[in-house]
C-alpha cells in the first residue's frame, strides 16, 4: 500500500490492516497444517495443501488458495442457513494444462451415477455411456477435455488408482475432483468457437466474434456452478434426515440462488430454461427446516466459515 492510500486510510477513520488484508488476500491457502504420514505429499504433480477446512492436492499455491476460499464460502452458507457444518473434504483440482484425474467417460458416468443414485436419482433417469458421448460430440468437446472439466465425487477405487491409501483419515467426510477456475476459463475456447460454428453456421459465428470473449467468461461461471452444487449435493446426502423429495427441492434452490451470486446472466438462463417459477410448495421436514431468514444469496464473497484461514 502506498504512503498515500494509507494516509487516506487513516483520515477516512478505515483501519488499514484491513486494506492491508484486502490487498493481499487471494494468492495462496493461509494457514497449512501438517501432513498425516498416510496420505500421500504429492499426487501426479499435484501437492498437498492441507487446511483446516479440506486436503487439497493442486499445482499451484493460487488454485489451492481459490480452492480454500469456495469451500470456506460453502461452509459459511449452510452454517448461516442450516446451523449445520461442511466437514473437512478431500479435493483434487485439475488446472490448465494438465492430465485428468481419471481418464475415461466410462469411469467418468460410473462416479457421476453413483453420486446420482445416493441424491435419490431413479435407475431409469441415469445417463449411460452413448447419450453422453452424443452430447459431448454435439458440443465439440473432446473425451480429454470433458474428464478435466467435469466436477464429480471420487470413491475409494478412484482414489486408490491414483496412490491414496485404502483408509483415508477420519477427519474427511466428502470428496470430489473439480477444474480449477482458469481451466474453466480457458476450456470454453476449446469447444466454444466449433460449437458455435456447428450449431449456427460460420456466418454467425465471424459475426459474433467480438463478443466471445465476455460470453465465454460468463459461459465459464457455468462449470463454477455445476461444482458448488455438486459440493452443496454431496453435503446433503449426508443429512439423514432429509428426505429424498426435500433435498431435491434444497438443491435446486441453492443451485439458484448461487446461480444468481456467479452472475445473473446465468441465473436468467437457468430461469428461462426451467419456465418460470415453480409452482410447487416448498416441503419442509421437522428437522432440517432452514432459518426464517434463509439466505438469498449463498455464500457470497463476504462469506466465511470461522476457522480464520
Amino acid at each position: 500500500m502506498s504512503p498515500k492510500i494509507g494516509k487516506t486510510c487513516v483520515r477516512l477513520g478505515v483501519p488499514t490492516a484491513f486494506f492491508f488484508i484486502a490487498l493481499t488476500s487471494g494468492c495462496g491457502p493461509g494457514r497449512l497444517l501438517e501432513r498425516p504420514a498416510d496420505m500421500p505429499a504429492e499426487v501426479d504433480g499435484r501437492r498437498l495443501w492441507h487446511t483446516s477446512r479440506a486436503y487439497i492436492y493442486a499445482t499451484h499455491e493460487a488454485t489451492a488458495g481459490e480452492t480454500n476460499r469456495w469451500i470456506g464460502e460453502l461452509a459459511g452458507h449452510l452454517n448461516r442457513t442450516y446451523k449445520r457444518p461442511l466437514g473437512k473434504g478431500l479435493v483434487i483440482v485439475v488446472d490448465d494444462n494438465e492430465a485428468p484425474f481419471v481418464d475415461s467417460i466410462v469411469e467418468l458416468i460410473r462416479l457421476q451415477n453413483r453420486t446420482a443414485v445416493a441424491a435419490g436419482v431413479e435407475q431409469h433417469e441415469l445417463p449411460n455411456e452413448e447419450i453422453q458421448r452424443q452430447k459431448y460430440k454435439d458440443a465439440e468437446m473432446s473425451e480429454d477435455l470433458v474428464c478435466r472439466i467435469t466436477p464429480f465425487e471420487l470413491d475409494a477405487k478412484a482414489l486408490a488408482a491414483r496412490g491414496f491409501p485404502e483408509n483415508l483419515p477420519p477427519d474427511v467426510e466428502w470428496r470430489l475432483c473439480c477444474p480449477s477456475e482458469s481451466l474453466m476459463k480457458s476450456a470454453m475456447w476449446d469447444f466454444g468457437p466449433k460449437a458455435i460454428e456447428k450449431k449456427q453456421g460460420k456466418t454467425f459465428a465471424v459475426a459474433t466474434a467480438w463478443a466471445w470473449p465476455l460470453a465465454f467468461a460468463e459461459a465459464a461461471k457455468g462449470f463454477e456452478l455445476g461444482r458448488d452444487v455438486l459440493a452443496f449435493e454431496l453435503w446433503s446426502t449426508r443429512q439423514a434426515d432429509w428426505e429424498s423429495e426435500f433435498r431435491r427441492r434444497e438443491i435446486e434452490k441453492y443451485a439458484e440462488q448461487r446461480a444468481l451470486v456467479l452472475s445473473p446472466t446465468l441465473a436468467l438462463a437457468m430461469k428461462i430454461a426451467k419456465g418460470g417459477d415453480d409452482p410447487k410448495p416448498r416441503l419442509k421436514t421437522p428437522d432440517s427446516k432452514p432459518p426464517e431468514d434463509s439466505d438469498p444469496k449463498p455464500h457470497s464473497s463476504a462469506d466465511r466459515s470461522d476457522d480464520g484461514d
